[in-house]
């Protein structure tokens, strides 16, 4: 309590203050990358910078993938960008696939101006995509497996100089999963590290993993698999499951595909009990408290409580799985899960040929985009989580010529679809006004599986505070 009377340790707090000034400057180059001072552009007491380097991952899979990377419209000139450490020639607003096709972890760094507009996404040949990432210090995923027929692995890769080390926390439907090799996980300068879940945390059900480096930054993904186990000939359903973001009251789920994808498997399948339901919201509580969890879905005439769906209660440090396909009846259905905790949460569809995650759709300012893969179809799907809301979305050929640019109005807690371009190798998104915050992700139709990306924003720029010696 401050008390009006007693007087201020000016000195001492000056000190405080400059101290936690510093911390952060630290932790926004470490996040974004290294930064350099540019002209000195100064607002707020931030200042605005040009990193010097970025680096974007991409994951690997089982089966053989393409990257495609793409830079904003209207990166400045001057910088470079190379894939693998080989030079890619990347004009801006264009979107380059990154070949031969492979399965190993592509890391893609850009250099000087062109790391203010690098965004990308990685694509199974056959199957699913997800987005390319930069290492950070914590990644949430919901809806993993470490059972023998729903089972997913965890990739952990180093870009960056010095080692990394990393500790796994994974909650079930019973608790907290306990197991051997969940921390202290050192991944080399340059190297890649990958965990079978099964094996350092074997469990039944869906899970929650929180990723957290106590040293350096990491890119952590998840490859999530199902198998009948009844045919020793069946080859996986794969897909990657997306970054969640970290837990929160309010959570927004994005990308489900149409109602006919999201009904109940048959009833001899050998999928795992909770997966066999059809599509599961799957909500975490990592906290030490019960929650209780209100679902809601978002249509085109605005969000609802489905009729019979009561509150749903989440013991403290576990894991539950809400059957909600036969809820989903409408095309262009986001999910809200509303709580009086902070839970994290995922969609999972699954199937005997596809396997789809919903991903965490969050509010964000300036450009989002999204590359695409040359085969398919995409829909893009906007939620306005309040109040009425709008954006402007520009489509873009693979050379950056620009195929559409249209407003989109998203009505308050309405999620408004539409459709791409056949011929559409990215979509930017920049949120444009109204009174309620606007976010989405693009659902890929590639024929034979769904995949939903997220919509992330591109960094533009590197802001840091402004410290000043106190004097």
């Amino acid at each position: 309590m401050n008390h009006p009377d007693r007087p201020v340790p000016t000195g001492r707090l000056a000190v405080a203050l400059l101290a936690v000034l510093v911390l952060l400057t630290a932790a926004g180059v470490a996040v974004a990358g290294t930064g350099s001072r540019s002209t000195g552009v100064r607002h707020r007491g931030q200042t605005t910078t040009t990193p010097v380097r970025r680096d974007l991952v991409c994951p690997s899979s089982d089966a053989d993938t393409s990257s495609f990377i793409g830079l904003l419209p209207g990166t400045p000139k001057g910088g470079s960008v190379s894939a693998g450490g080989r030079p890619l020639g990347l004009a801006a607003g264009a979107v380059e696939r990154v070949g031969p096709p492979g399965r190993r972890a592509l890391t893609v760094t850009a250099r000087g101006a062109a790391t203010r507009g690098i965004f990308g996404s990685r694509a199974m040949q056959a199957g699913g995509m997800t987005r390319c990432g930069s290492p950070r210090a914590s990644w949430w995923f919901v809806g993993a497996g470490a059972s023998p027929s729903h089972f997913s692995t965890l990739e952990l890769v180093n870009p960056r100089s010095g080692p990394a080390v990393v500790d796994l926390t994974v909650w079930g439907r019973d608790g907290q999963v306990a197991g051997a090799g969940l921390r202290g996980i050192s991944v080399r300068s340059g190297g890649a590290k990958t965990l079978k879940l099964a094996d350092v945390a074997p469990s039944q059900g869906n899970l929650a993993v929180h990723v957290q480096a106590s040293r350096g930054l990491v890119l952590a993904d998840v490859n999530d698999h199902l198998v009948d186990v009844r045919d020793p000939n069946a080859a996986p359903v794969e897909e990657w499951i997306p970054d969640q973001g970290n837990p929160s009251r309010h959570q927004l789920l994005s990308g489900l595909p149409p109602p006919s994808a999201q009904q109940p498997v048959s009833a001899g399948s050998a999928l795992a009990t909770g997966l066999r339901n059809g599509a599961n919201l799957v909500i975490a509580n990592p906290g030490d408290r019960a929650v209780v969890a209100q679902v809601r879905l978002s249509g085109k005439d605005g969000g609802f409580v489905p009729k019979g769906l009561a509150p749903t209660q989440v013991p403290p440090q576990s894991v539950v799985s809400v059957p909600l396909g036969d809820l989903v009846v409408d095309p262009g259905t986001s999910v809200r899960v509303d709580a009086d905790g902070p839970v994290a949460a995922g969609y999972v569809v699954p199937g005997s040929g596809d396997l789809l995650h919903a991903v965490s759709a969050v509010p964000w300012h300036g450009p989002a985009a999204v590359a695409l893969a040359r085969n398919g179809t995409g829909t893009l799907l906007l939620t306005a989580l309040t109040g009425d809301g709008s954006a402007t979305v520009t489509q873009l050929g693979p050379k950056g010529s620009r195929l559409a640019r249209t407003k989109v109005a998203v009505p308050g807690q309405s999620t408004v679809s539409t459709p791409l371009r056949a011929n559409t190798a990215s979509v930017v998104v920049t949120a444009t006004g109204g009174t309620g915050s606007v976010a989405g992700a693009v659902l890929v139709d590639r024929g034979s599986a769904y995949s939903a990306l997220p919509l992330a924003p591109v960094q533009t720029v590197l802001q840091v505070p402004e410290v000043r010696p106190a004097g």
